[in-house]
């Protein structure tokens, strides 16, 4: 299914199931140029983990250039054009995801933002239940 036929609860079981198939554990990288962090988050990282915008880009569009670059950032990006290095296919997946902006920008922070693998499971439920979504069975 593409990004821009997903529902809000499609997005969500994508990115809930992802994060689960890891055990909750944070993608992180220490291979990722210019960063000093051993421990940023990559879209994809080490031991096949992704981050929770990286569960949503199809393995086709993904392109290492995203590293180091936030979502948040990305899609601010998009309108003036700064993104002439990005591939046809993945800035259309990237406009795909502006109705579910809101929703995927507070997953990536839980992923982020979470240390333990029970705190992340526990924001990404109270995500849930203040939006009105169910928690998929995985």
């Amino acid at each position: 299914m593409n990004i821009d036929e997903m529902t809000a609860q499609d997005v969500f079981d994508k990115v809930y199931r992802g994060l689960a198939s890891q055990g909750f554990e944070r993608s992180t990288s220490t291979e990722l140029p210019g960063r000093s962090n051993t421990d940023a988050c990559a879209y994809r990282g080490s031991h096949g983990r992704r981050c929770a915008v990286g569960w949503l880009i199809p393995d086709d569009l993904y392109d290492k250039r995203l590293e180091n670059r936030g979502y948040r950032w990305l899609m601010a990006a998009l309108p003036n054009g700064s993104l002439s290095w990005m591939p046809d296919g993945l800035t259309t997946f990237f406009r795909g995801t502006a109705p579910h902006k809101s929703l995927i920008d507070e997953l990536q922070n839980v992923h982020d933002g979470s240390e333990e693998p029970e705190g992340m499971k526990a924001w990404l439920e109270s995500i849930a239940a203040e939006k009105g979504l169910e928690v998929p069975a995985v």
